[in-house]
């Protein structure tokens, strides 16, 4: 793990790390702590019309997001050296702490940088719902997708797998079938999955 990260994405690391750091309402309840269906169809309203006003599903009824520290989310990527405490590898499953599924935590940001991170390295291109999913209604949801492509970069020498595997199909069937530097799981004809023996989400 001697190759550095690479996090130009981000400009202004200072206000990046104010932003991790300081947290936000939820997106989902807007910081009441209450499910709310308005911006729904009225038919989605009257479903769900027993829900509303409960704790939100999201937040957990807090309202609020804690911030988080983006050295112990990538961290939580990696196996870890005993004696030195440095990254000695990516991990090939899920993060130790991904079992504890609260919106917020540490476990849930990291199993998101985790995953992302397979899908831009070309590891595992099915599309990361369960990712997607763990990182609903956090504010600071968008703040880990550098860190998942510089982790990307590192584990994997690329993150532009996913992109090209799905950008044929949803935004540009141009683009090219086997672009250089990409994994073979890139191109729409290339595996889906480069370590099959390791468990993944469904497709």
């Amino acid at each position: 793990m001697s190759k550095p990260m690479d996090l130009s994405a981000i400009n202004d690391w200072d206000g990046y790390l104010l932003a991790c750091a300081l947290g936000g309402e939820c997106t989902k309840c807007t910081g009441t702590g209450k499910n709310s269906y308005t911006g729904t169809s009225e038919a989605f309203r009257e479903a769900f019309k027993p829900f509303e006003n409960r704790p939100c599903c999201f937040c957990n009824g807090k309202g609020q997001f804690p911030g988080f520290d983006p050295l112990a989310v990538v961290r939580e990527c990696f196996v870890l050296d005993k004696k030195t405490g440095k990254p000695k590898r990516f991990r090939r499953s899920a993060p130790d702490a991904y079992k504890d599924r609260q919106k917020g935590s540490l476990a849930s940001r990291a199993y998101y940088v985790w995953r992302m991170a397979r899908f831009h390295g070309g590891a595992d291109v099915h599309m990361p719902m369960e990712a997607i999913g763990v990182v609903e209604g956090d504010p600071l949801g968008k703040l880990l997708d550098p860190l998942a492509s510089a982790v990307a970069k590192v584990a994997f020498g690329d993150d532009r797998a996913g992109a090209y595997r799905w950008g044929r199909l949803l935004v540009d069937p141009t683009l090219p079938e086997y672009p250089p530097g990409v994994a073979l799981s890139g191109s729409s004809h290339g595996p889906v999955v480069l370590d099959p023996e390791l468990e993944h989400e469904p497709a």
